[in-house]
This record gives structure tokens, sequence and C-alpha cells, in this order.
């Protein structure tokens, strides 16, 4: 009977554990602990079917209250990630781009390194990630061709300075701050032994409407937001890109001891 109960235990741990693990890869993403060997694809794969069935979709046949619904849906997009000739653009003979940015899609590229995913359309309320407590809507993703994680984006419009002040308590609590050549102002540079952080703030003012008159005229007022961005970088990422001369996101970590 005790044997038994260990392999029902054991059953039972192993679908909690299978829970999480998707849980993870399909719905929310943990940035306090996110594996190298994330699965990146399987992250998006939902999202960009539904996406590809929302693009789908004769207008004619969606009634106005689900057209409505689907101007607040999210939509994804996947690009092909290569390395292409800078041709004296930049001062690395190559550099990394997805295939169909402007400057890349009609050259040739000299290798396919893997796959980027994007959010291009979102909604403020959406979770697409989260940082001690704070939400991200917007999240984009690269990967290599073999699947491994090589760098994110995380985006939110906050109007709460209380996000910003968790963001950096926790890259305080668990990342080194580094000095990094040709920063920027806005931002500030982490890492930890797995990745390298830049935490970007740029305040600006919004406007907010409250409500509308009889005549539809609007009542609005200006208030305080601030744009946040949260890149991560592998420094295995960093470190390839370095030895082959590849002008790539991350570059400014080149650098750091760690990418020597």
């Amino acid at each position: 009977m005790t044997s038994k109960i260990s392999i029902i235990i054991s059953f039972a741990c192993l679908a909690l554990f299978l829970n999480a693990c998707d849980a993870q890869s399909n719905r929310v993403v943990m940035l306090d602990n996110i594996p190298g060997n994330f699965d990146v694809a399987g992250f998006y794969k939902d999202r960009l079917q539904k996406t590809n069935k929302r693009l789908a979709t004769d207008p004619k046949s969606v009634d106005r209250k689900d057209a409505l619904r689907m101007l607040n849906d999210a939509f994804f997009a996947k690009d092909t990630l290569a390395t292409f000739s800078s041709d004296g653009r930049f001062p690395d003979e190559l550099y990394l781009d997805a295939t169909s940015e402007w400057m890349s899609r009609k050259k040739q590229p000299v290798e396919l390194l893997g796959y980027q995913y994007k959010t291009v359309a979102w909604d403020e309320d959406d979770t697409l990630a989260v940082l001690n407590a704070v939400a991200f809507p917007k999240l984009d993703m690269a990967e290599d061709k073999q699947g491994r994680l090589l760098y994110l984006e995380a985006e939110k419009t906050s109007k709460n300075a209380g996000d910003s002040v968790r963001i950096f308590a926790w890259l305080q609590k668990h990342c080194r701050k580094l000095s990094v050549d040709d920063s920027d102002a806005r931002s500030s540079y982490w890492q930890n032994t797995e990745y390298y952080f830049v935490f970007t703030l740029r305040p600006r003012q919004e406007e907010e409407i409250m409500s509308f008159d009889a005549q539809g005229n609007k009542q609005a007022r200006q208030i305080a937001v601030t744009d946040m961005s949260l890149h991560l970088y592998s420094k295995t990422y960093v470190q390839a890109m370095k030895v082959k001369g590849i002008y790539s996101a991350g570059r400014v970590f080149w650098g750091n001891a760690e990418s020597r």
C-alpha cells in the first residue's frame, strides 16, 4: 500500500510540474527565473495561430461587437533572423537583422541564425511577462536555430511610479550594475550569471480622456506616464556575436570583462 501511495504521489507531483511548465510556456513569462532553454516557439505558437486566424477573417463576416473585441486583441509576428553584409554601414562587416526589415529585405542573407517573435499590437491591460509583480503587455523574443533564447525585450507604459521602483529593487538585489561605453543616460546596465540587462525609462505626458459631453466634446487632462523597457541578453549570445564580429542587439556589452 505504501508503495502504491508513493507512486500516486509521484505522478501527482509530475502532473503539477508539467502544468507549471505549460503555464510558463504558454501564458506568462516569469522574468526573474527564465531558463536558457525556455521554449520560445512554444510560447508564441498559439498566439501566432490566433493572429493568423484573425487576419484571415473576412471583415464582412464579423459583426460590430466582435470587430471591436478583435481591435483589443494582441497580434504577433514571426520573422527569420539572419546575418547580412553591412557594406560599410556599420563598424562590423556583418550585422544581424530580421529578413523582413526594410534595410535587409532585398539583401541576400549570409547565414540564417534563428527566429524573432514580436508583439505588434497589444492592450496595456494584457500580461505577457512579469518581473517583481510588474506586468508587461508587450514581449519580443529571439531564439537561435536550436531553440535557445538569445534575447528579449519587455515593454509597458506605466502610470504608476512604483513600477520602476520595483524593477530597480529586483535588479539591485539580484544583479550587479555595470558601466558600459556609449551608454544612454535614460538606461541602466546590469548583469547576473546568465544574462545582461538594460532597463530604460522614458517619462512623458499623455492625454487621458475622462468623459464626453452631450455634444461629443471630450473632457481630458494631461497625466505623467513612463515608457519602460527591459532588455535581456544571453551572455552566450553576446559572446558569440562579438567573436564572429556581428553588429547586433546587445553590442553595448562587448567591452565587458565577461564578453572579452
